[in-house]
């Protein structure tokens, strides 16, 4: 599986960033060529998949290398996401919670796990059988009528014991309806990581080269150099807008979740499209929320509790697993742990170097 292994093959508590010492930065983002081989990434664009634009990014290898890798990572985007789909009436997933198939698959097996244990790592900021309750809202929107509140509750009250359960063996036991079942704040993670992946293998064995797979925000990067990411302020979501915040990357993932983008529209009222599932309501604050974690299966879904959740003891929690966090409220305001700001003060000494 390479040097990084997915989330939910971890312990909760062992995740720590694997990130190039500081003397390495200056070297590691240095595009000049050391050995003749051209380090600019060959960049290419697939859309629609997993809901946004797509961007492969490979550097350090010819152009027809860099091809038969991004032809690997899109084999396996589209795979994965056939068999995820809530739409589609073939997928695993669709099939399974109609219960025509008792067990699914183990890929399937791997994620529906992996999220029951961050259901309950966060105490049910993270659950995902919110589904039930972003469809409500979207009927609401639908019918240009608020929710009642009664109802919101009553919906949350039922979705918080787990509608299935994981033996020690890994087979899934279905306790309740799954109708409304949605992974998407985990499972888009954890594709673009399976991706990355198949795109290592399909690479030349030498390996010494970087890959980026970047799906709308949910971004994994994997080689020897390092990455300068941009963090998309909230109060400014235009594609020409200049970067909140600027944070150096080595093999690491990072996600952004927030309410510039997607809302619900309901008379004059703009409500989140992040709810919290312990009570049915919109999440108006934070604007956004960042993470860098080792993966993207986590800094996705650490991305959604930490706007759901905050403020409180998960954030020390967060921060314990070894993950950088940087919350940005609606005034502007920002909060960042010191793995965040040490990212961040990477990047500045790389841009003051280059300069």
């Amino acid at each position: 599986m390479g040097a990084f292994v997915l989330a939910t093959a971890l312990s909760l508590r062992s995740l720590r960033l694997a990130l190039p010492p500081l003397s390495a930065w200056k070297v590691a983002v240095d595009p000049t060529p050391q050995d003749g081989t051209n380090t600019v990434p060959f960049r290419f664009w697939h859309y629609p998949y997993l809901g946004t634009t797509l961007e492969v990014r490979v550097g350090g290898l010819s152009e027809g290398d860099a091809g038969i890798i991004d032809a690997a990572v899109m084999a396996e985007v589209d795979r994965l996401e056939r068999l995820f789909s809530v739409f589609d009436p073939d997928s695993e997933l669709r099939r399974w919670t109609h219960r025509e198939i008792d067990q699914p698959g183990p890929e399937l097996q791997e994620v529906l796990a992996g999220a029951l244990r961050w259901q309950r790592w966060s105490a049910g900021a993270f659950n995902p059988m919110v589904g039930l309750i972003t469809a409500r809202w979207q009927q609401a929107e639908d019918e240009q009528v608020e929710p009642r509140p009664g109802e919101l509750a009553a919906l949350a009250s039922s979705i918080r014991e787990p509608r299935y359960v994981v033996d020690s063996g890994g087979t899934i036991g279905v306790v309740g309806d799954l109708h409304g079942l949605s992974l998407n704040a985990y499972a888009k993670g954890w594709i673009v990581d399976r991706a990355v992946q198949r795109g290592l293998e399909a690479g030349p064995p030498c390996g010494g080269h970087d890959l980026v797979v970047n799906a709308g925000g949910d971004l994994r990067h994997v080689g020897p150099r390092a990455l300068a990411v941009g963090i998309e302020n909230p109060h400014r979501a235009y594609d020409n807008a200049p970067p909140l915040s600027s944070v150096i990357i080595g093999q690491a993932a990072t996600a952004t979740s927030g309410s510039a983008r997607r809302a619900f529209h309901v008379g004059i009222q703009r409500y989140s499209q992040i709810i919290d599932p312990r009570t049915g309501t919109t999440v108006q604050t934070p604007a956004s929320v960042s993470v860098v974690a080792p993966d993207a299966a986590t800094a996705d879904v650490l991305a959604t509790i930490l706007a759901v959740a905050h403020p409180g003891l998960v954030l020390e929690r967060a921060t314990k697993l070894g993950v950088a966090w940087l919350i940005v409220d609606q005034a502007g305001s920002r909060r960042a742990n010191q793995a965040w700001t040490d990212l961040e003060l990477a990047a500045d000494t790389v841009m003051l170097n280059a300069g």
